[in-house]
């Protein structure tokens, strides 16, 4: 029954939340039929169950099934199981707005921690999670200070996401987005209870401040494929009308299976964006925002040396293709612009903030 709690532990954190759901219940089952003679795996199994009902925004669930494995087991013997309550617990306060609760309920375990040992969660775990509640307060300043109390940020996963979010929120999109597009390469399944899905959205949202508005679809919209069949909505629920257009301009041009467009269309009824991108923008920005898009990395590559005045030949020589191939690219530049000369294509990407 424990190994049955680790595995539904296991996928949860891959993202695999129909999984985990599965085993967590069978564990349940098990624990039933046993008349609650082993009270820790059900209790892993309830709080497992509570981060899959988390996940899906359904927080009213996951805050009573956070409460029933309390009581089903109010004195845990390691420190694993007391450290995954209380971040869930955090989490569901940040979520209603409590931040400074949230803080308070990690600072407790963290002072539990100092004198219980765990194998899977460090101090520097509950001390970036502090440092994430001090940010979504607004707190630039509090949550930097809160992060460098721990050690090796940039060894520890979970530590340079939020140090990811932190350089975000300071527009310094591009070492942010380093450290994340390092996490996907190192860490394509997740990180204890992290699932990758949190790094994927995060990451577009840096590649659409930067304006590499085509990169950032793209990633948007394989996280939206990733997380569909798990109704797994949390990492999209991000304030600000940033988000909505970005996941409307998914739906809007990429290349979608019917679940996944209807996935994305009942997080864009949660933002209060049901009508789509018209809904969200004027109709002119909207437009431009289609056409940015549409905009390959390597023709936005191209349009950042035609706007430094290289011929075709030294554009040819920078991107190691052949002449006839910046030709190519050109026109199809030409055509998703709709300009006719190599002056409107760079005058025309400074408008739309590709160059």
């Amino acid at each position: 029954m424990i190994a049955g709690g680790t595995y539904a532990n296991l996928a949860f954190s891959q993202g695999h939340l129909r999984r985990s759901e599965q085993i967590a219940h069978q564990v349940l089952r098990q624990a039933i039929e046993m008349r609650d003679k082993l009270p820790e795996p059900a209790s892993i199994a309830l709080t497992t169950l509570s981060g899959v009902y988390f996940e899906r925004n359904q927080l009213a669930q996951a805050h009573q099934l956070l409460e029933r494995a309390i009581e089903v087991d109010p004195n845990p013997v390691g420190a694993y199981e007391p450290m995954i309550m209380a971040i869930l617990r955090a989490k569901i306060q940040s979520i209603r707005g409590d931040n400074d609760a949230a803080f308070a309920t990690i600072q407790a375990i963290r002072d539990l921690y100092s004198h219980r040992s765990s194998s899977i969660w460090l101090d520097q775990d509950l001390t970036a999670y502090q440092a994430l509640f001090r940010l979504q307060q607004g707190d630039l300043i509090s949550a930097e200070q809160q992060l460098r109390e721990g050690w090796e940020i940039d060894m520890h996963p979970f530590s340079a996401f939020v140090k990811a979010s932190i350089l975000a929120e300071q527009n310094r999109n591009v070492a942010a987005e380093e450290i994340l597009r390092n996490l996907l390469d190192l860490y394509p399944n997740g990180f204890y209870w992290v699932p990758i899905l949190r790094v994927y959205a995060k990451l577009s949202l840096v590649l659409f401040d930067q304006h590499k508005v085509n990169q950032a679809s793209q990633v948007m919209a394989e996280a939206a494929r990733l997380a569909a069949p798990e109704f797994f909505v949390r990492p999209f629920l991000v304030s600000g009308p940033q988000v909505a257009s970005l996941l409307s301009l998914v739906l809007h041009t990429e290349n979608l299976n019917e679940g996944t467009r209807s996935f994305l269309k009942g997080i864009l009824t949660m933002l209060g964006h049901a009508d789509g991108l018209q809904n969200i923008l004027p109709r002119d920005e909207s437009v431009v925002l289609a056409i940015t898009a549409s905009i390959t990395p390597r023709e936005q590559h191209i349009l950042r040396l035609l706007s430094a005045s290289l011929s075709n030949q030294e554009i040819a020589e920078q991107c190691s293709i052949s002449p006839s191939t910046v030709k190519t690219h050109l026109e199809n530049i030409y055509r998703k612009l709709g300009v006719s000369s190599r002056t409107q294509a760079v005058e025309q990407a400074r408008i739309l903030n590709l160059v």
